[in-house]
């Protein structure tokens, strides 16, 4: 578990390294009657599988919702109000404050840059 833990520390996707990883190490250790690697190599893609599909299932049978609560006036505007809380946060956490990154006469960033190339 410690090198699943390092692993998933050094890459990105984390929780899908570990789990995979997880799955993996089970069927290897408990193979049945399959060979270790074919069974390790099977309980690995079945644990990837299973930590993928719900998401995918809650974002295809989901979306059609949502969009249909951004058709009504008042739950559109609080999504809309939602989405800009969230950029406000985002910038908030990587820079400070969105005044010291945004601001021309910022002390951190010389001058406007886009975001991408903030180094707050």
């Amino acid at each position: 578990m410690l090198d699943g833990l390092g692993m998933a520390e050094t890459t990105p996707g984390p929780l899908i390294m570990v789990t995979q990883f997880v799955g993996f190490l089970a069927a290897w250790r408990e193979p049945g009657t399959l060979p270790p690697l074919l069974a390790a190599t099977l309980g690995g893609l079945l644990t990837t599988w299973v930590t993928f599909v719900p998401c995918f299932l809650w974002i295809f049978f989901g979306a059609p919702f949502v969009e249909a609560l951004r058709a009504n006036k008042a739950l559109g505007a609080a999504l809309g109000a939602i989405t800009a809380a969230v950029v406000g946060v985002i910038l908030t956490s990587r820079c400070g404050s969105p005044c010291m990154c945004c601001s021309p006469s910022s002390r951190r960033c010389a001058g406007w840059a886009p975001p991408s190339t903030f180094r707050c």
